[in-house]
């Protein structure tokens, strides 16, 4: 949205905007040659571009709101005035429900999606929640899905011992409004685009270790997204090619993933610098680059890189790169 309109003022019109029921969660991006920032955001801009706009950075921000608007969330409950109510709240927070009432057909229903997050009742006749948790959770694909139970039923505490680590939160029906379940569903969903910190991944055994070198916020979160639905959970994100430097000699990594264009250091000085360490000889190390000219391969393979992919990033091709790196080393054990 452009703030000079011929017959209104754009931050007035996004103002309206925001008032009616349906719009709330919509994200609004401000493209304009007026400085009001504050302004925007005051009123519930969510980004703000300053003409002429920079086409690739309006690229990632467009992919990193797409990627969440694309998250689909399950919810059962046998109850349909509940259901119906649930679908309603994911509708109302940006995202897209996957509701179903009968239990038995859950599993047929998701087996073939790619699924953000699941909500689910307790009390359900013939496979009841405690059960559809079990099977989700045995399933490869779904075993790091984030589940909410929301359920009625008093009495739940013996119940949901027996799967003591396999949901991420409960809520009470009772005790729960709608702006609460919506908070904590849109919580849920942007965990996936939180990094680790490097505390965290030293702690992690056995498992797939990535950093993330990248300066631009919209970037790290489309690509620690992309990881994380794709079953990466240990992800150091840093901002220019010193902190890697730095990174790097304090935690040994599976795969490094260089941003080329950084302020400080930028990627090729640091691709550089980490080859020179007798532990990174080996490391695989992607080069990430919006300048998709001619050249540019040779460039980072020259530095030292392993691959390369240009930006805006494909997802297919990414996750195909990151797959073949980090199945064919063991995982770094700390």
């Amino acid at each position: 949205m452009d703030i000079v309109l011929p017959d209104a003022n754009g931050l007035e019109l996004l103002q309206q905007i925001r008032e009616f029921k349906n719009a709330k969660q919509t994200p609004v991006i401000i493209c304009s040659v007026e400085a009001e920032q504050q302004k925007a955001f005051l009123m519930g801009a969510v980004e703000y571009f300053v003409k002429p706009i920079n086409y690739k950075y309006l690229v990632e921000v467009l992919t990193s709101y797409k990627l969440k608007r694309d998250s689909n969330i399950l919810v059962v409950d046998d109850d349909l005035p509940t259901l119906n109510l649930m679908k309603e709240v994911v509708e109302q927070a940006g995202f897209n429900p996957v509701a179903e009432s009968d239990s038995t057909k859950v599993i047929n229903t998701i087996e073939n999606l790619n699924l953000d997050l699941a909500i689910i009742d307790l009390d359900m006749p013939e496979i009841n929640g405690i059960q559809l948790i079990e099977i989700i959770k045995s399933k490869q694909q779904f075993a790091h899905l984030p589940i909410i139970i929301y359920t009625g039923k008093e009495n739940y505490e013996d119940d949901v011992k027996r799967i003591d680590g396999l949901f991420d939160d409960l809520l009470h029906k009772s005790s729960t409004n709608i702006e609460d379940l919506q908070e904590t569903v849109t919580a849920m969903i942007n965990r996936y685009d939180e990094p680790s910190t490097p505390e965290e991944v030293k702690e992690q055994k056995d498992t797939v270790k990535i950093l993330l070198v990248e300066d631009y916020k919209h970037s790290q979160i489309i690509v620690t997204r992309l990881l994380k639905k794709n079953n990466f959970e240990s992800i150091v994100v840093v901002e220019n090619g010193q902190e890697a430097f730095d990174a790097v000699k304090e935690q040994k990594y599976d795969l490094i993933l260089m941003d080329m264009q950084m302020p400080v250091m930028n990627g090729f000085e640091a691709t550089r610098k980490i080859r020179e360490l007798e532990k990174y000889k080996d490391t695989p190390i992607i080069a990430l680059t919006a300048f998709a000219m001619k050249g540019d391969r040779e460039k980072c393979l020259d530095a030292g890189a392993t691959d390369y992919i240009p930006k805006p990033i494909d997802s297919q091709e990414f996750l195909k790169k990151v797959k073949y790196y980090t199945e064919s080393n063991e995982p770094v054990k700390s």
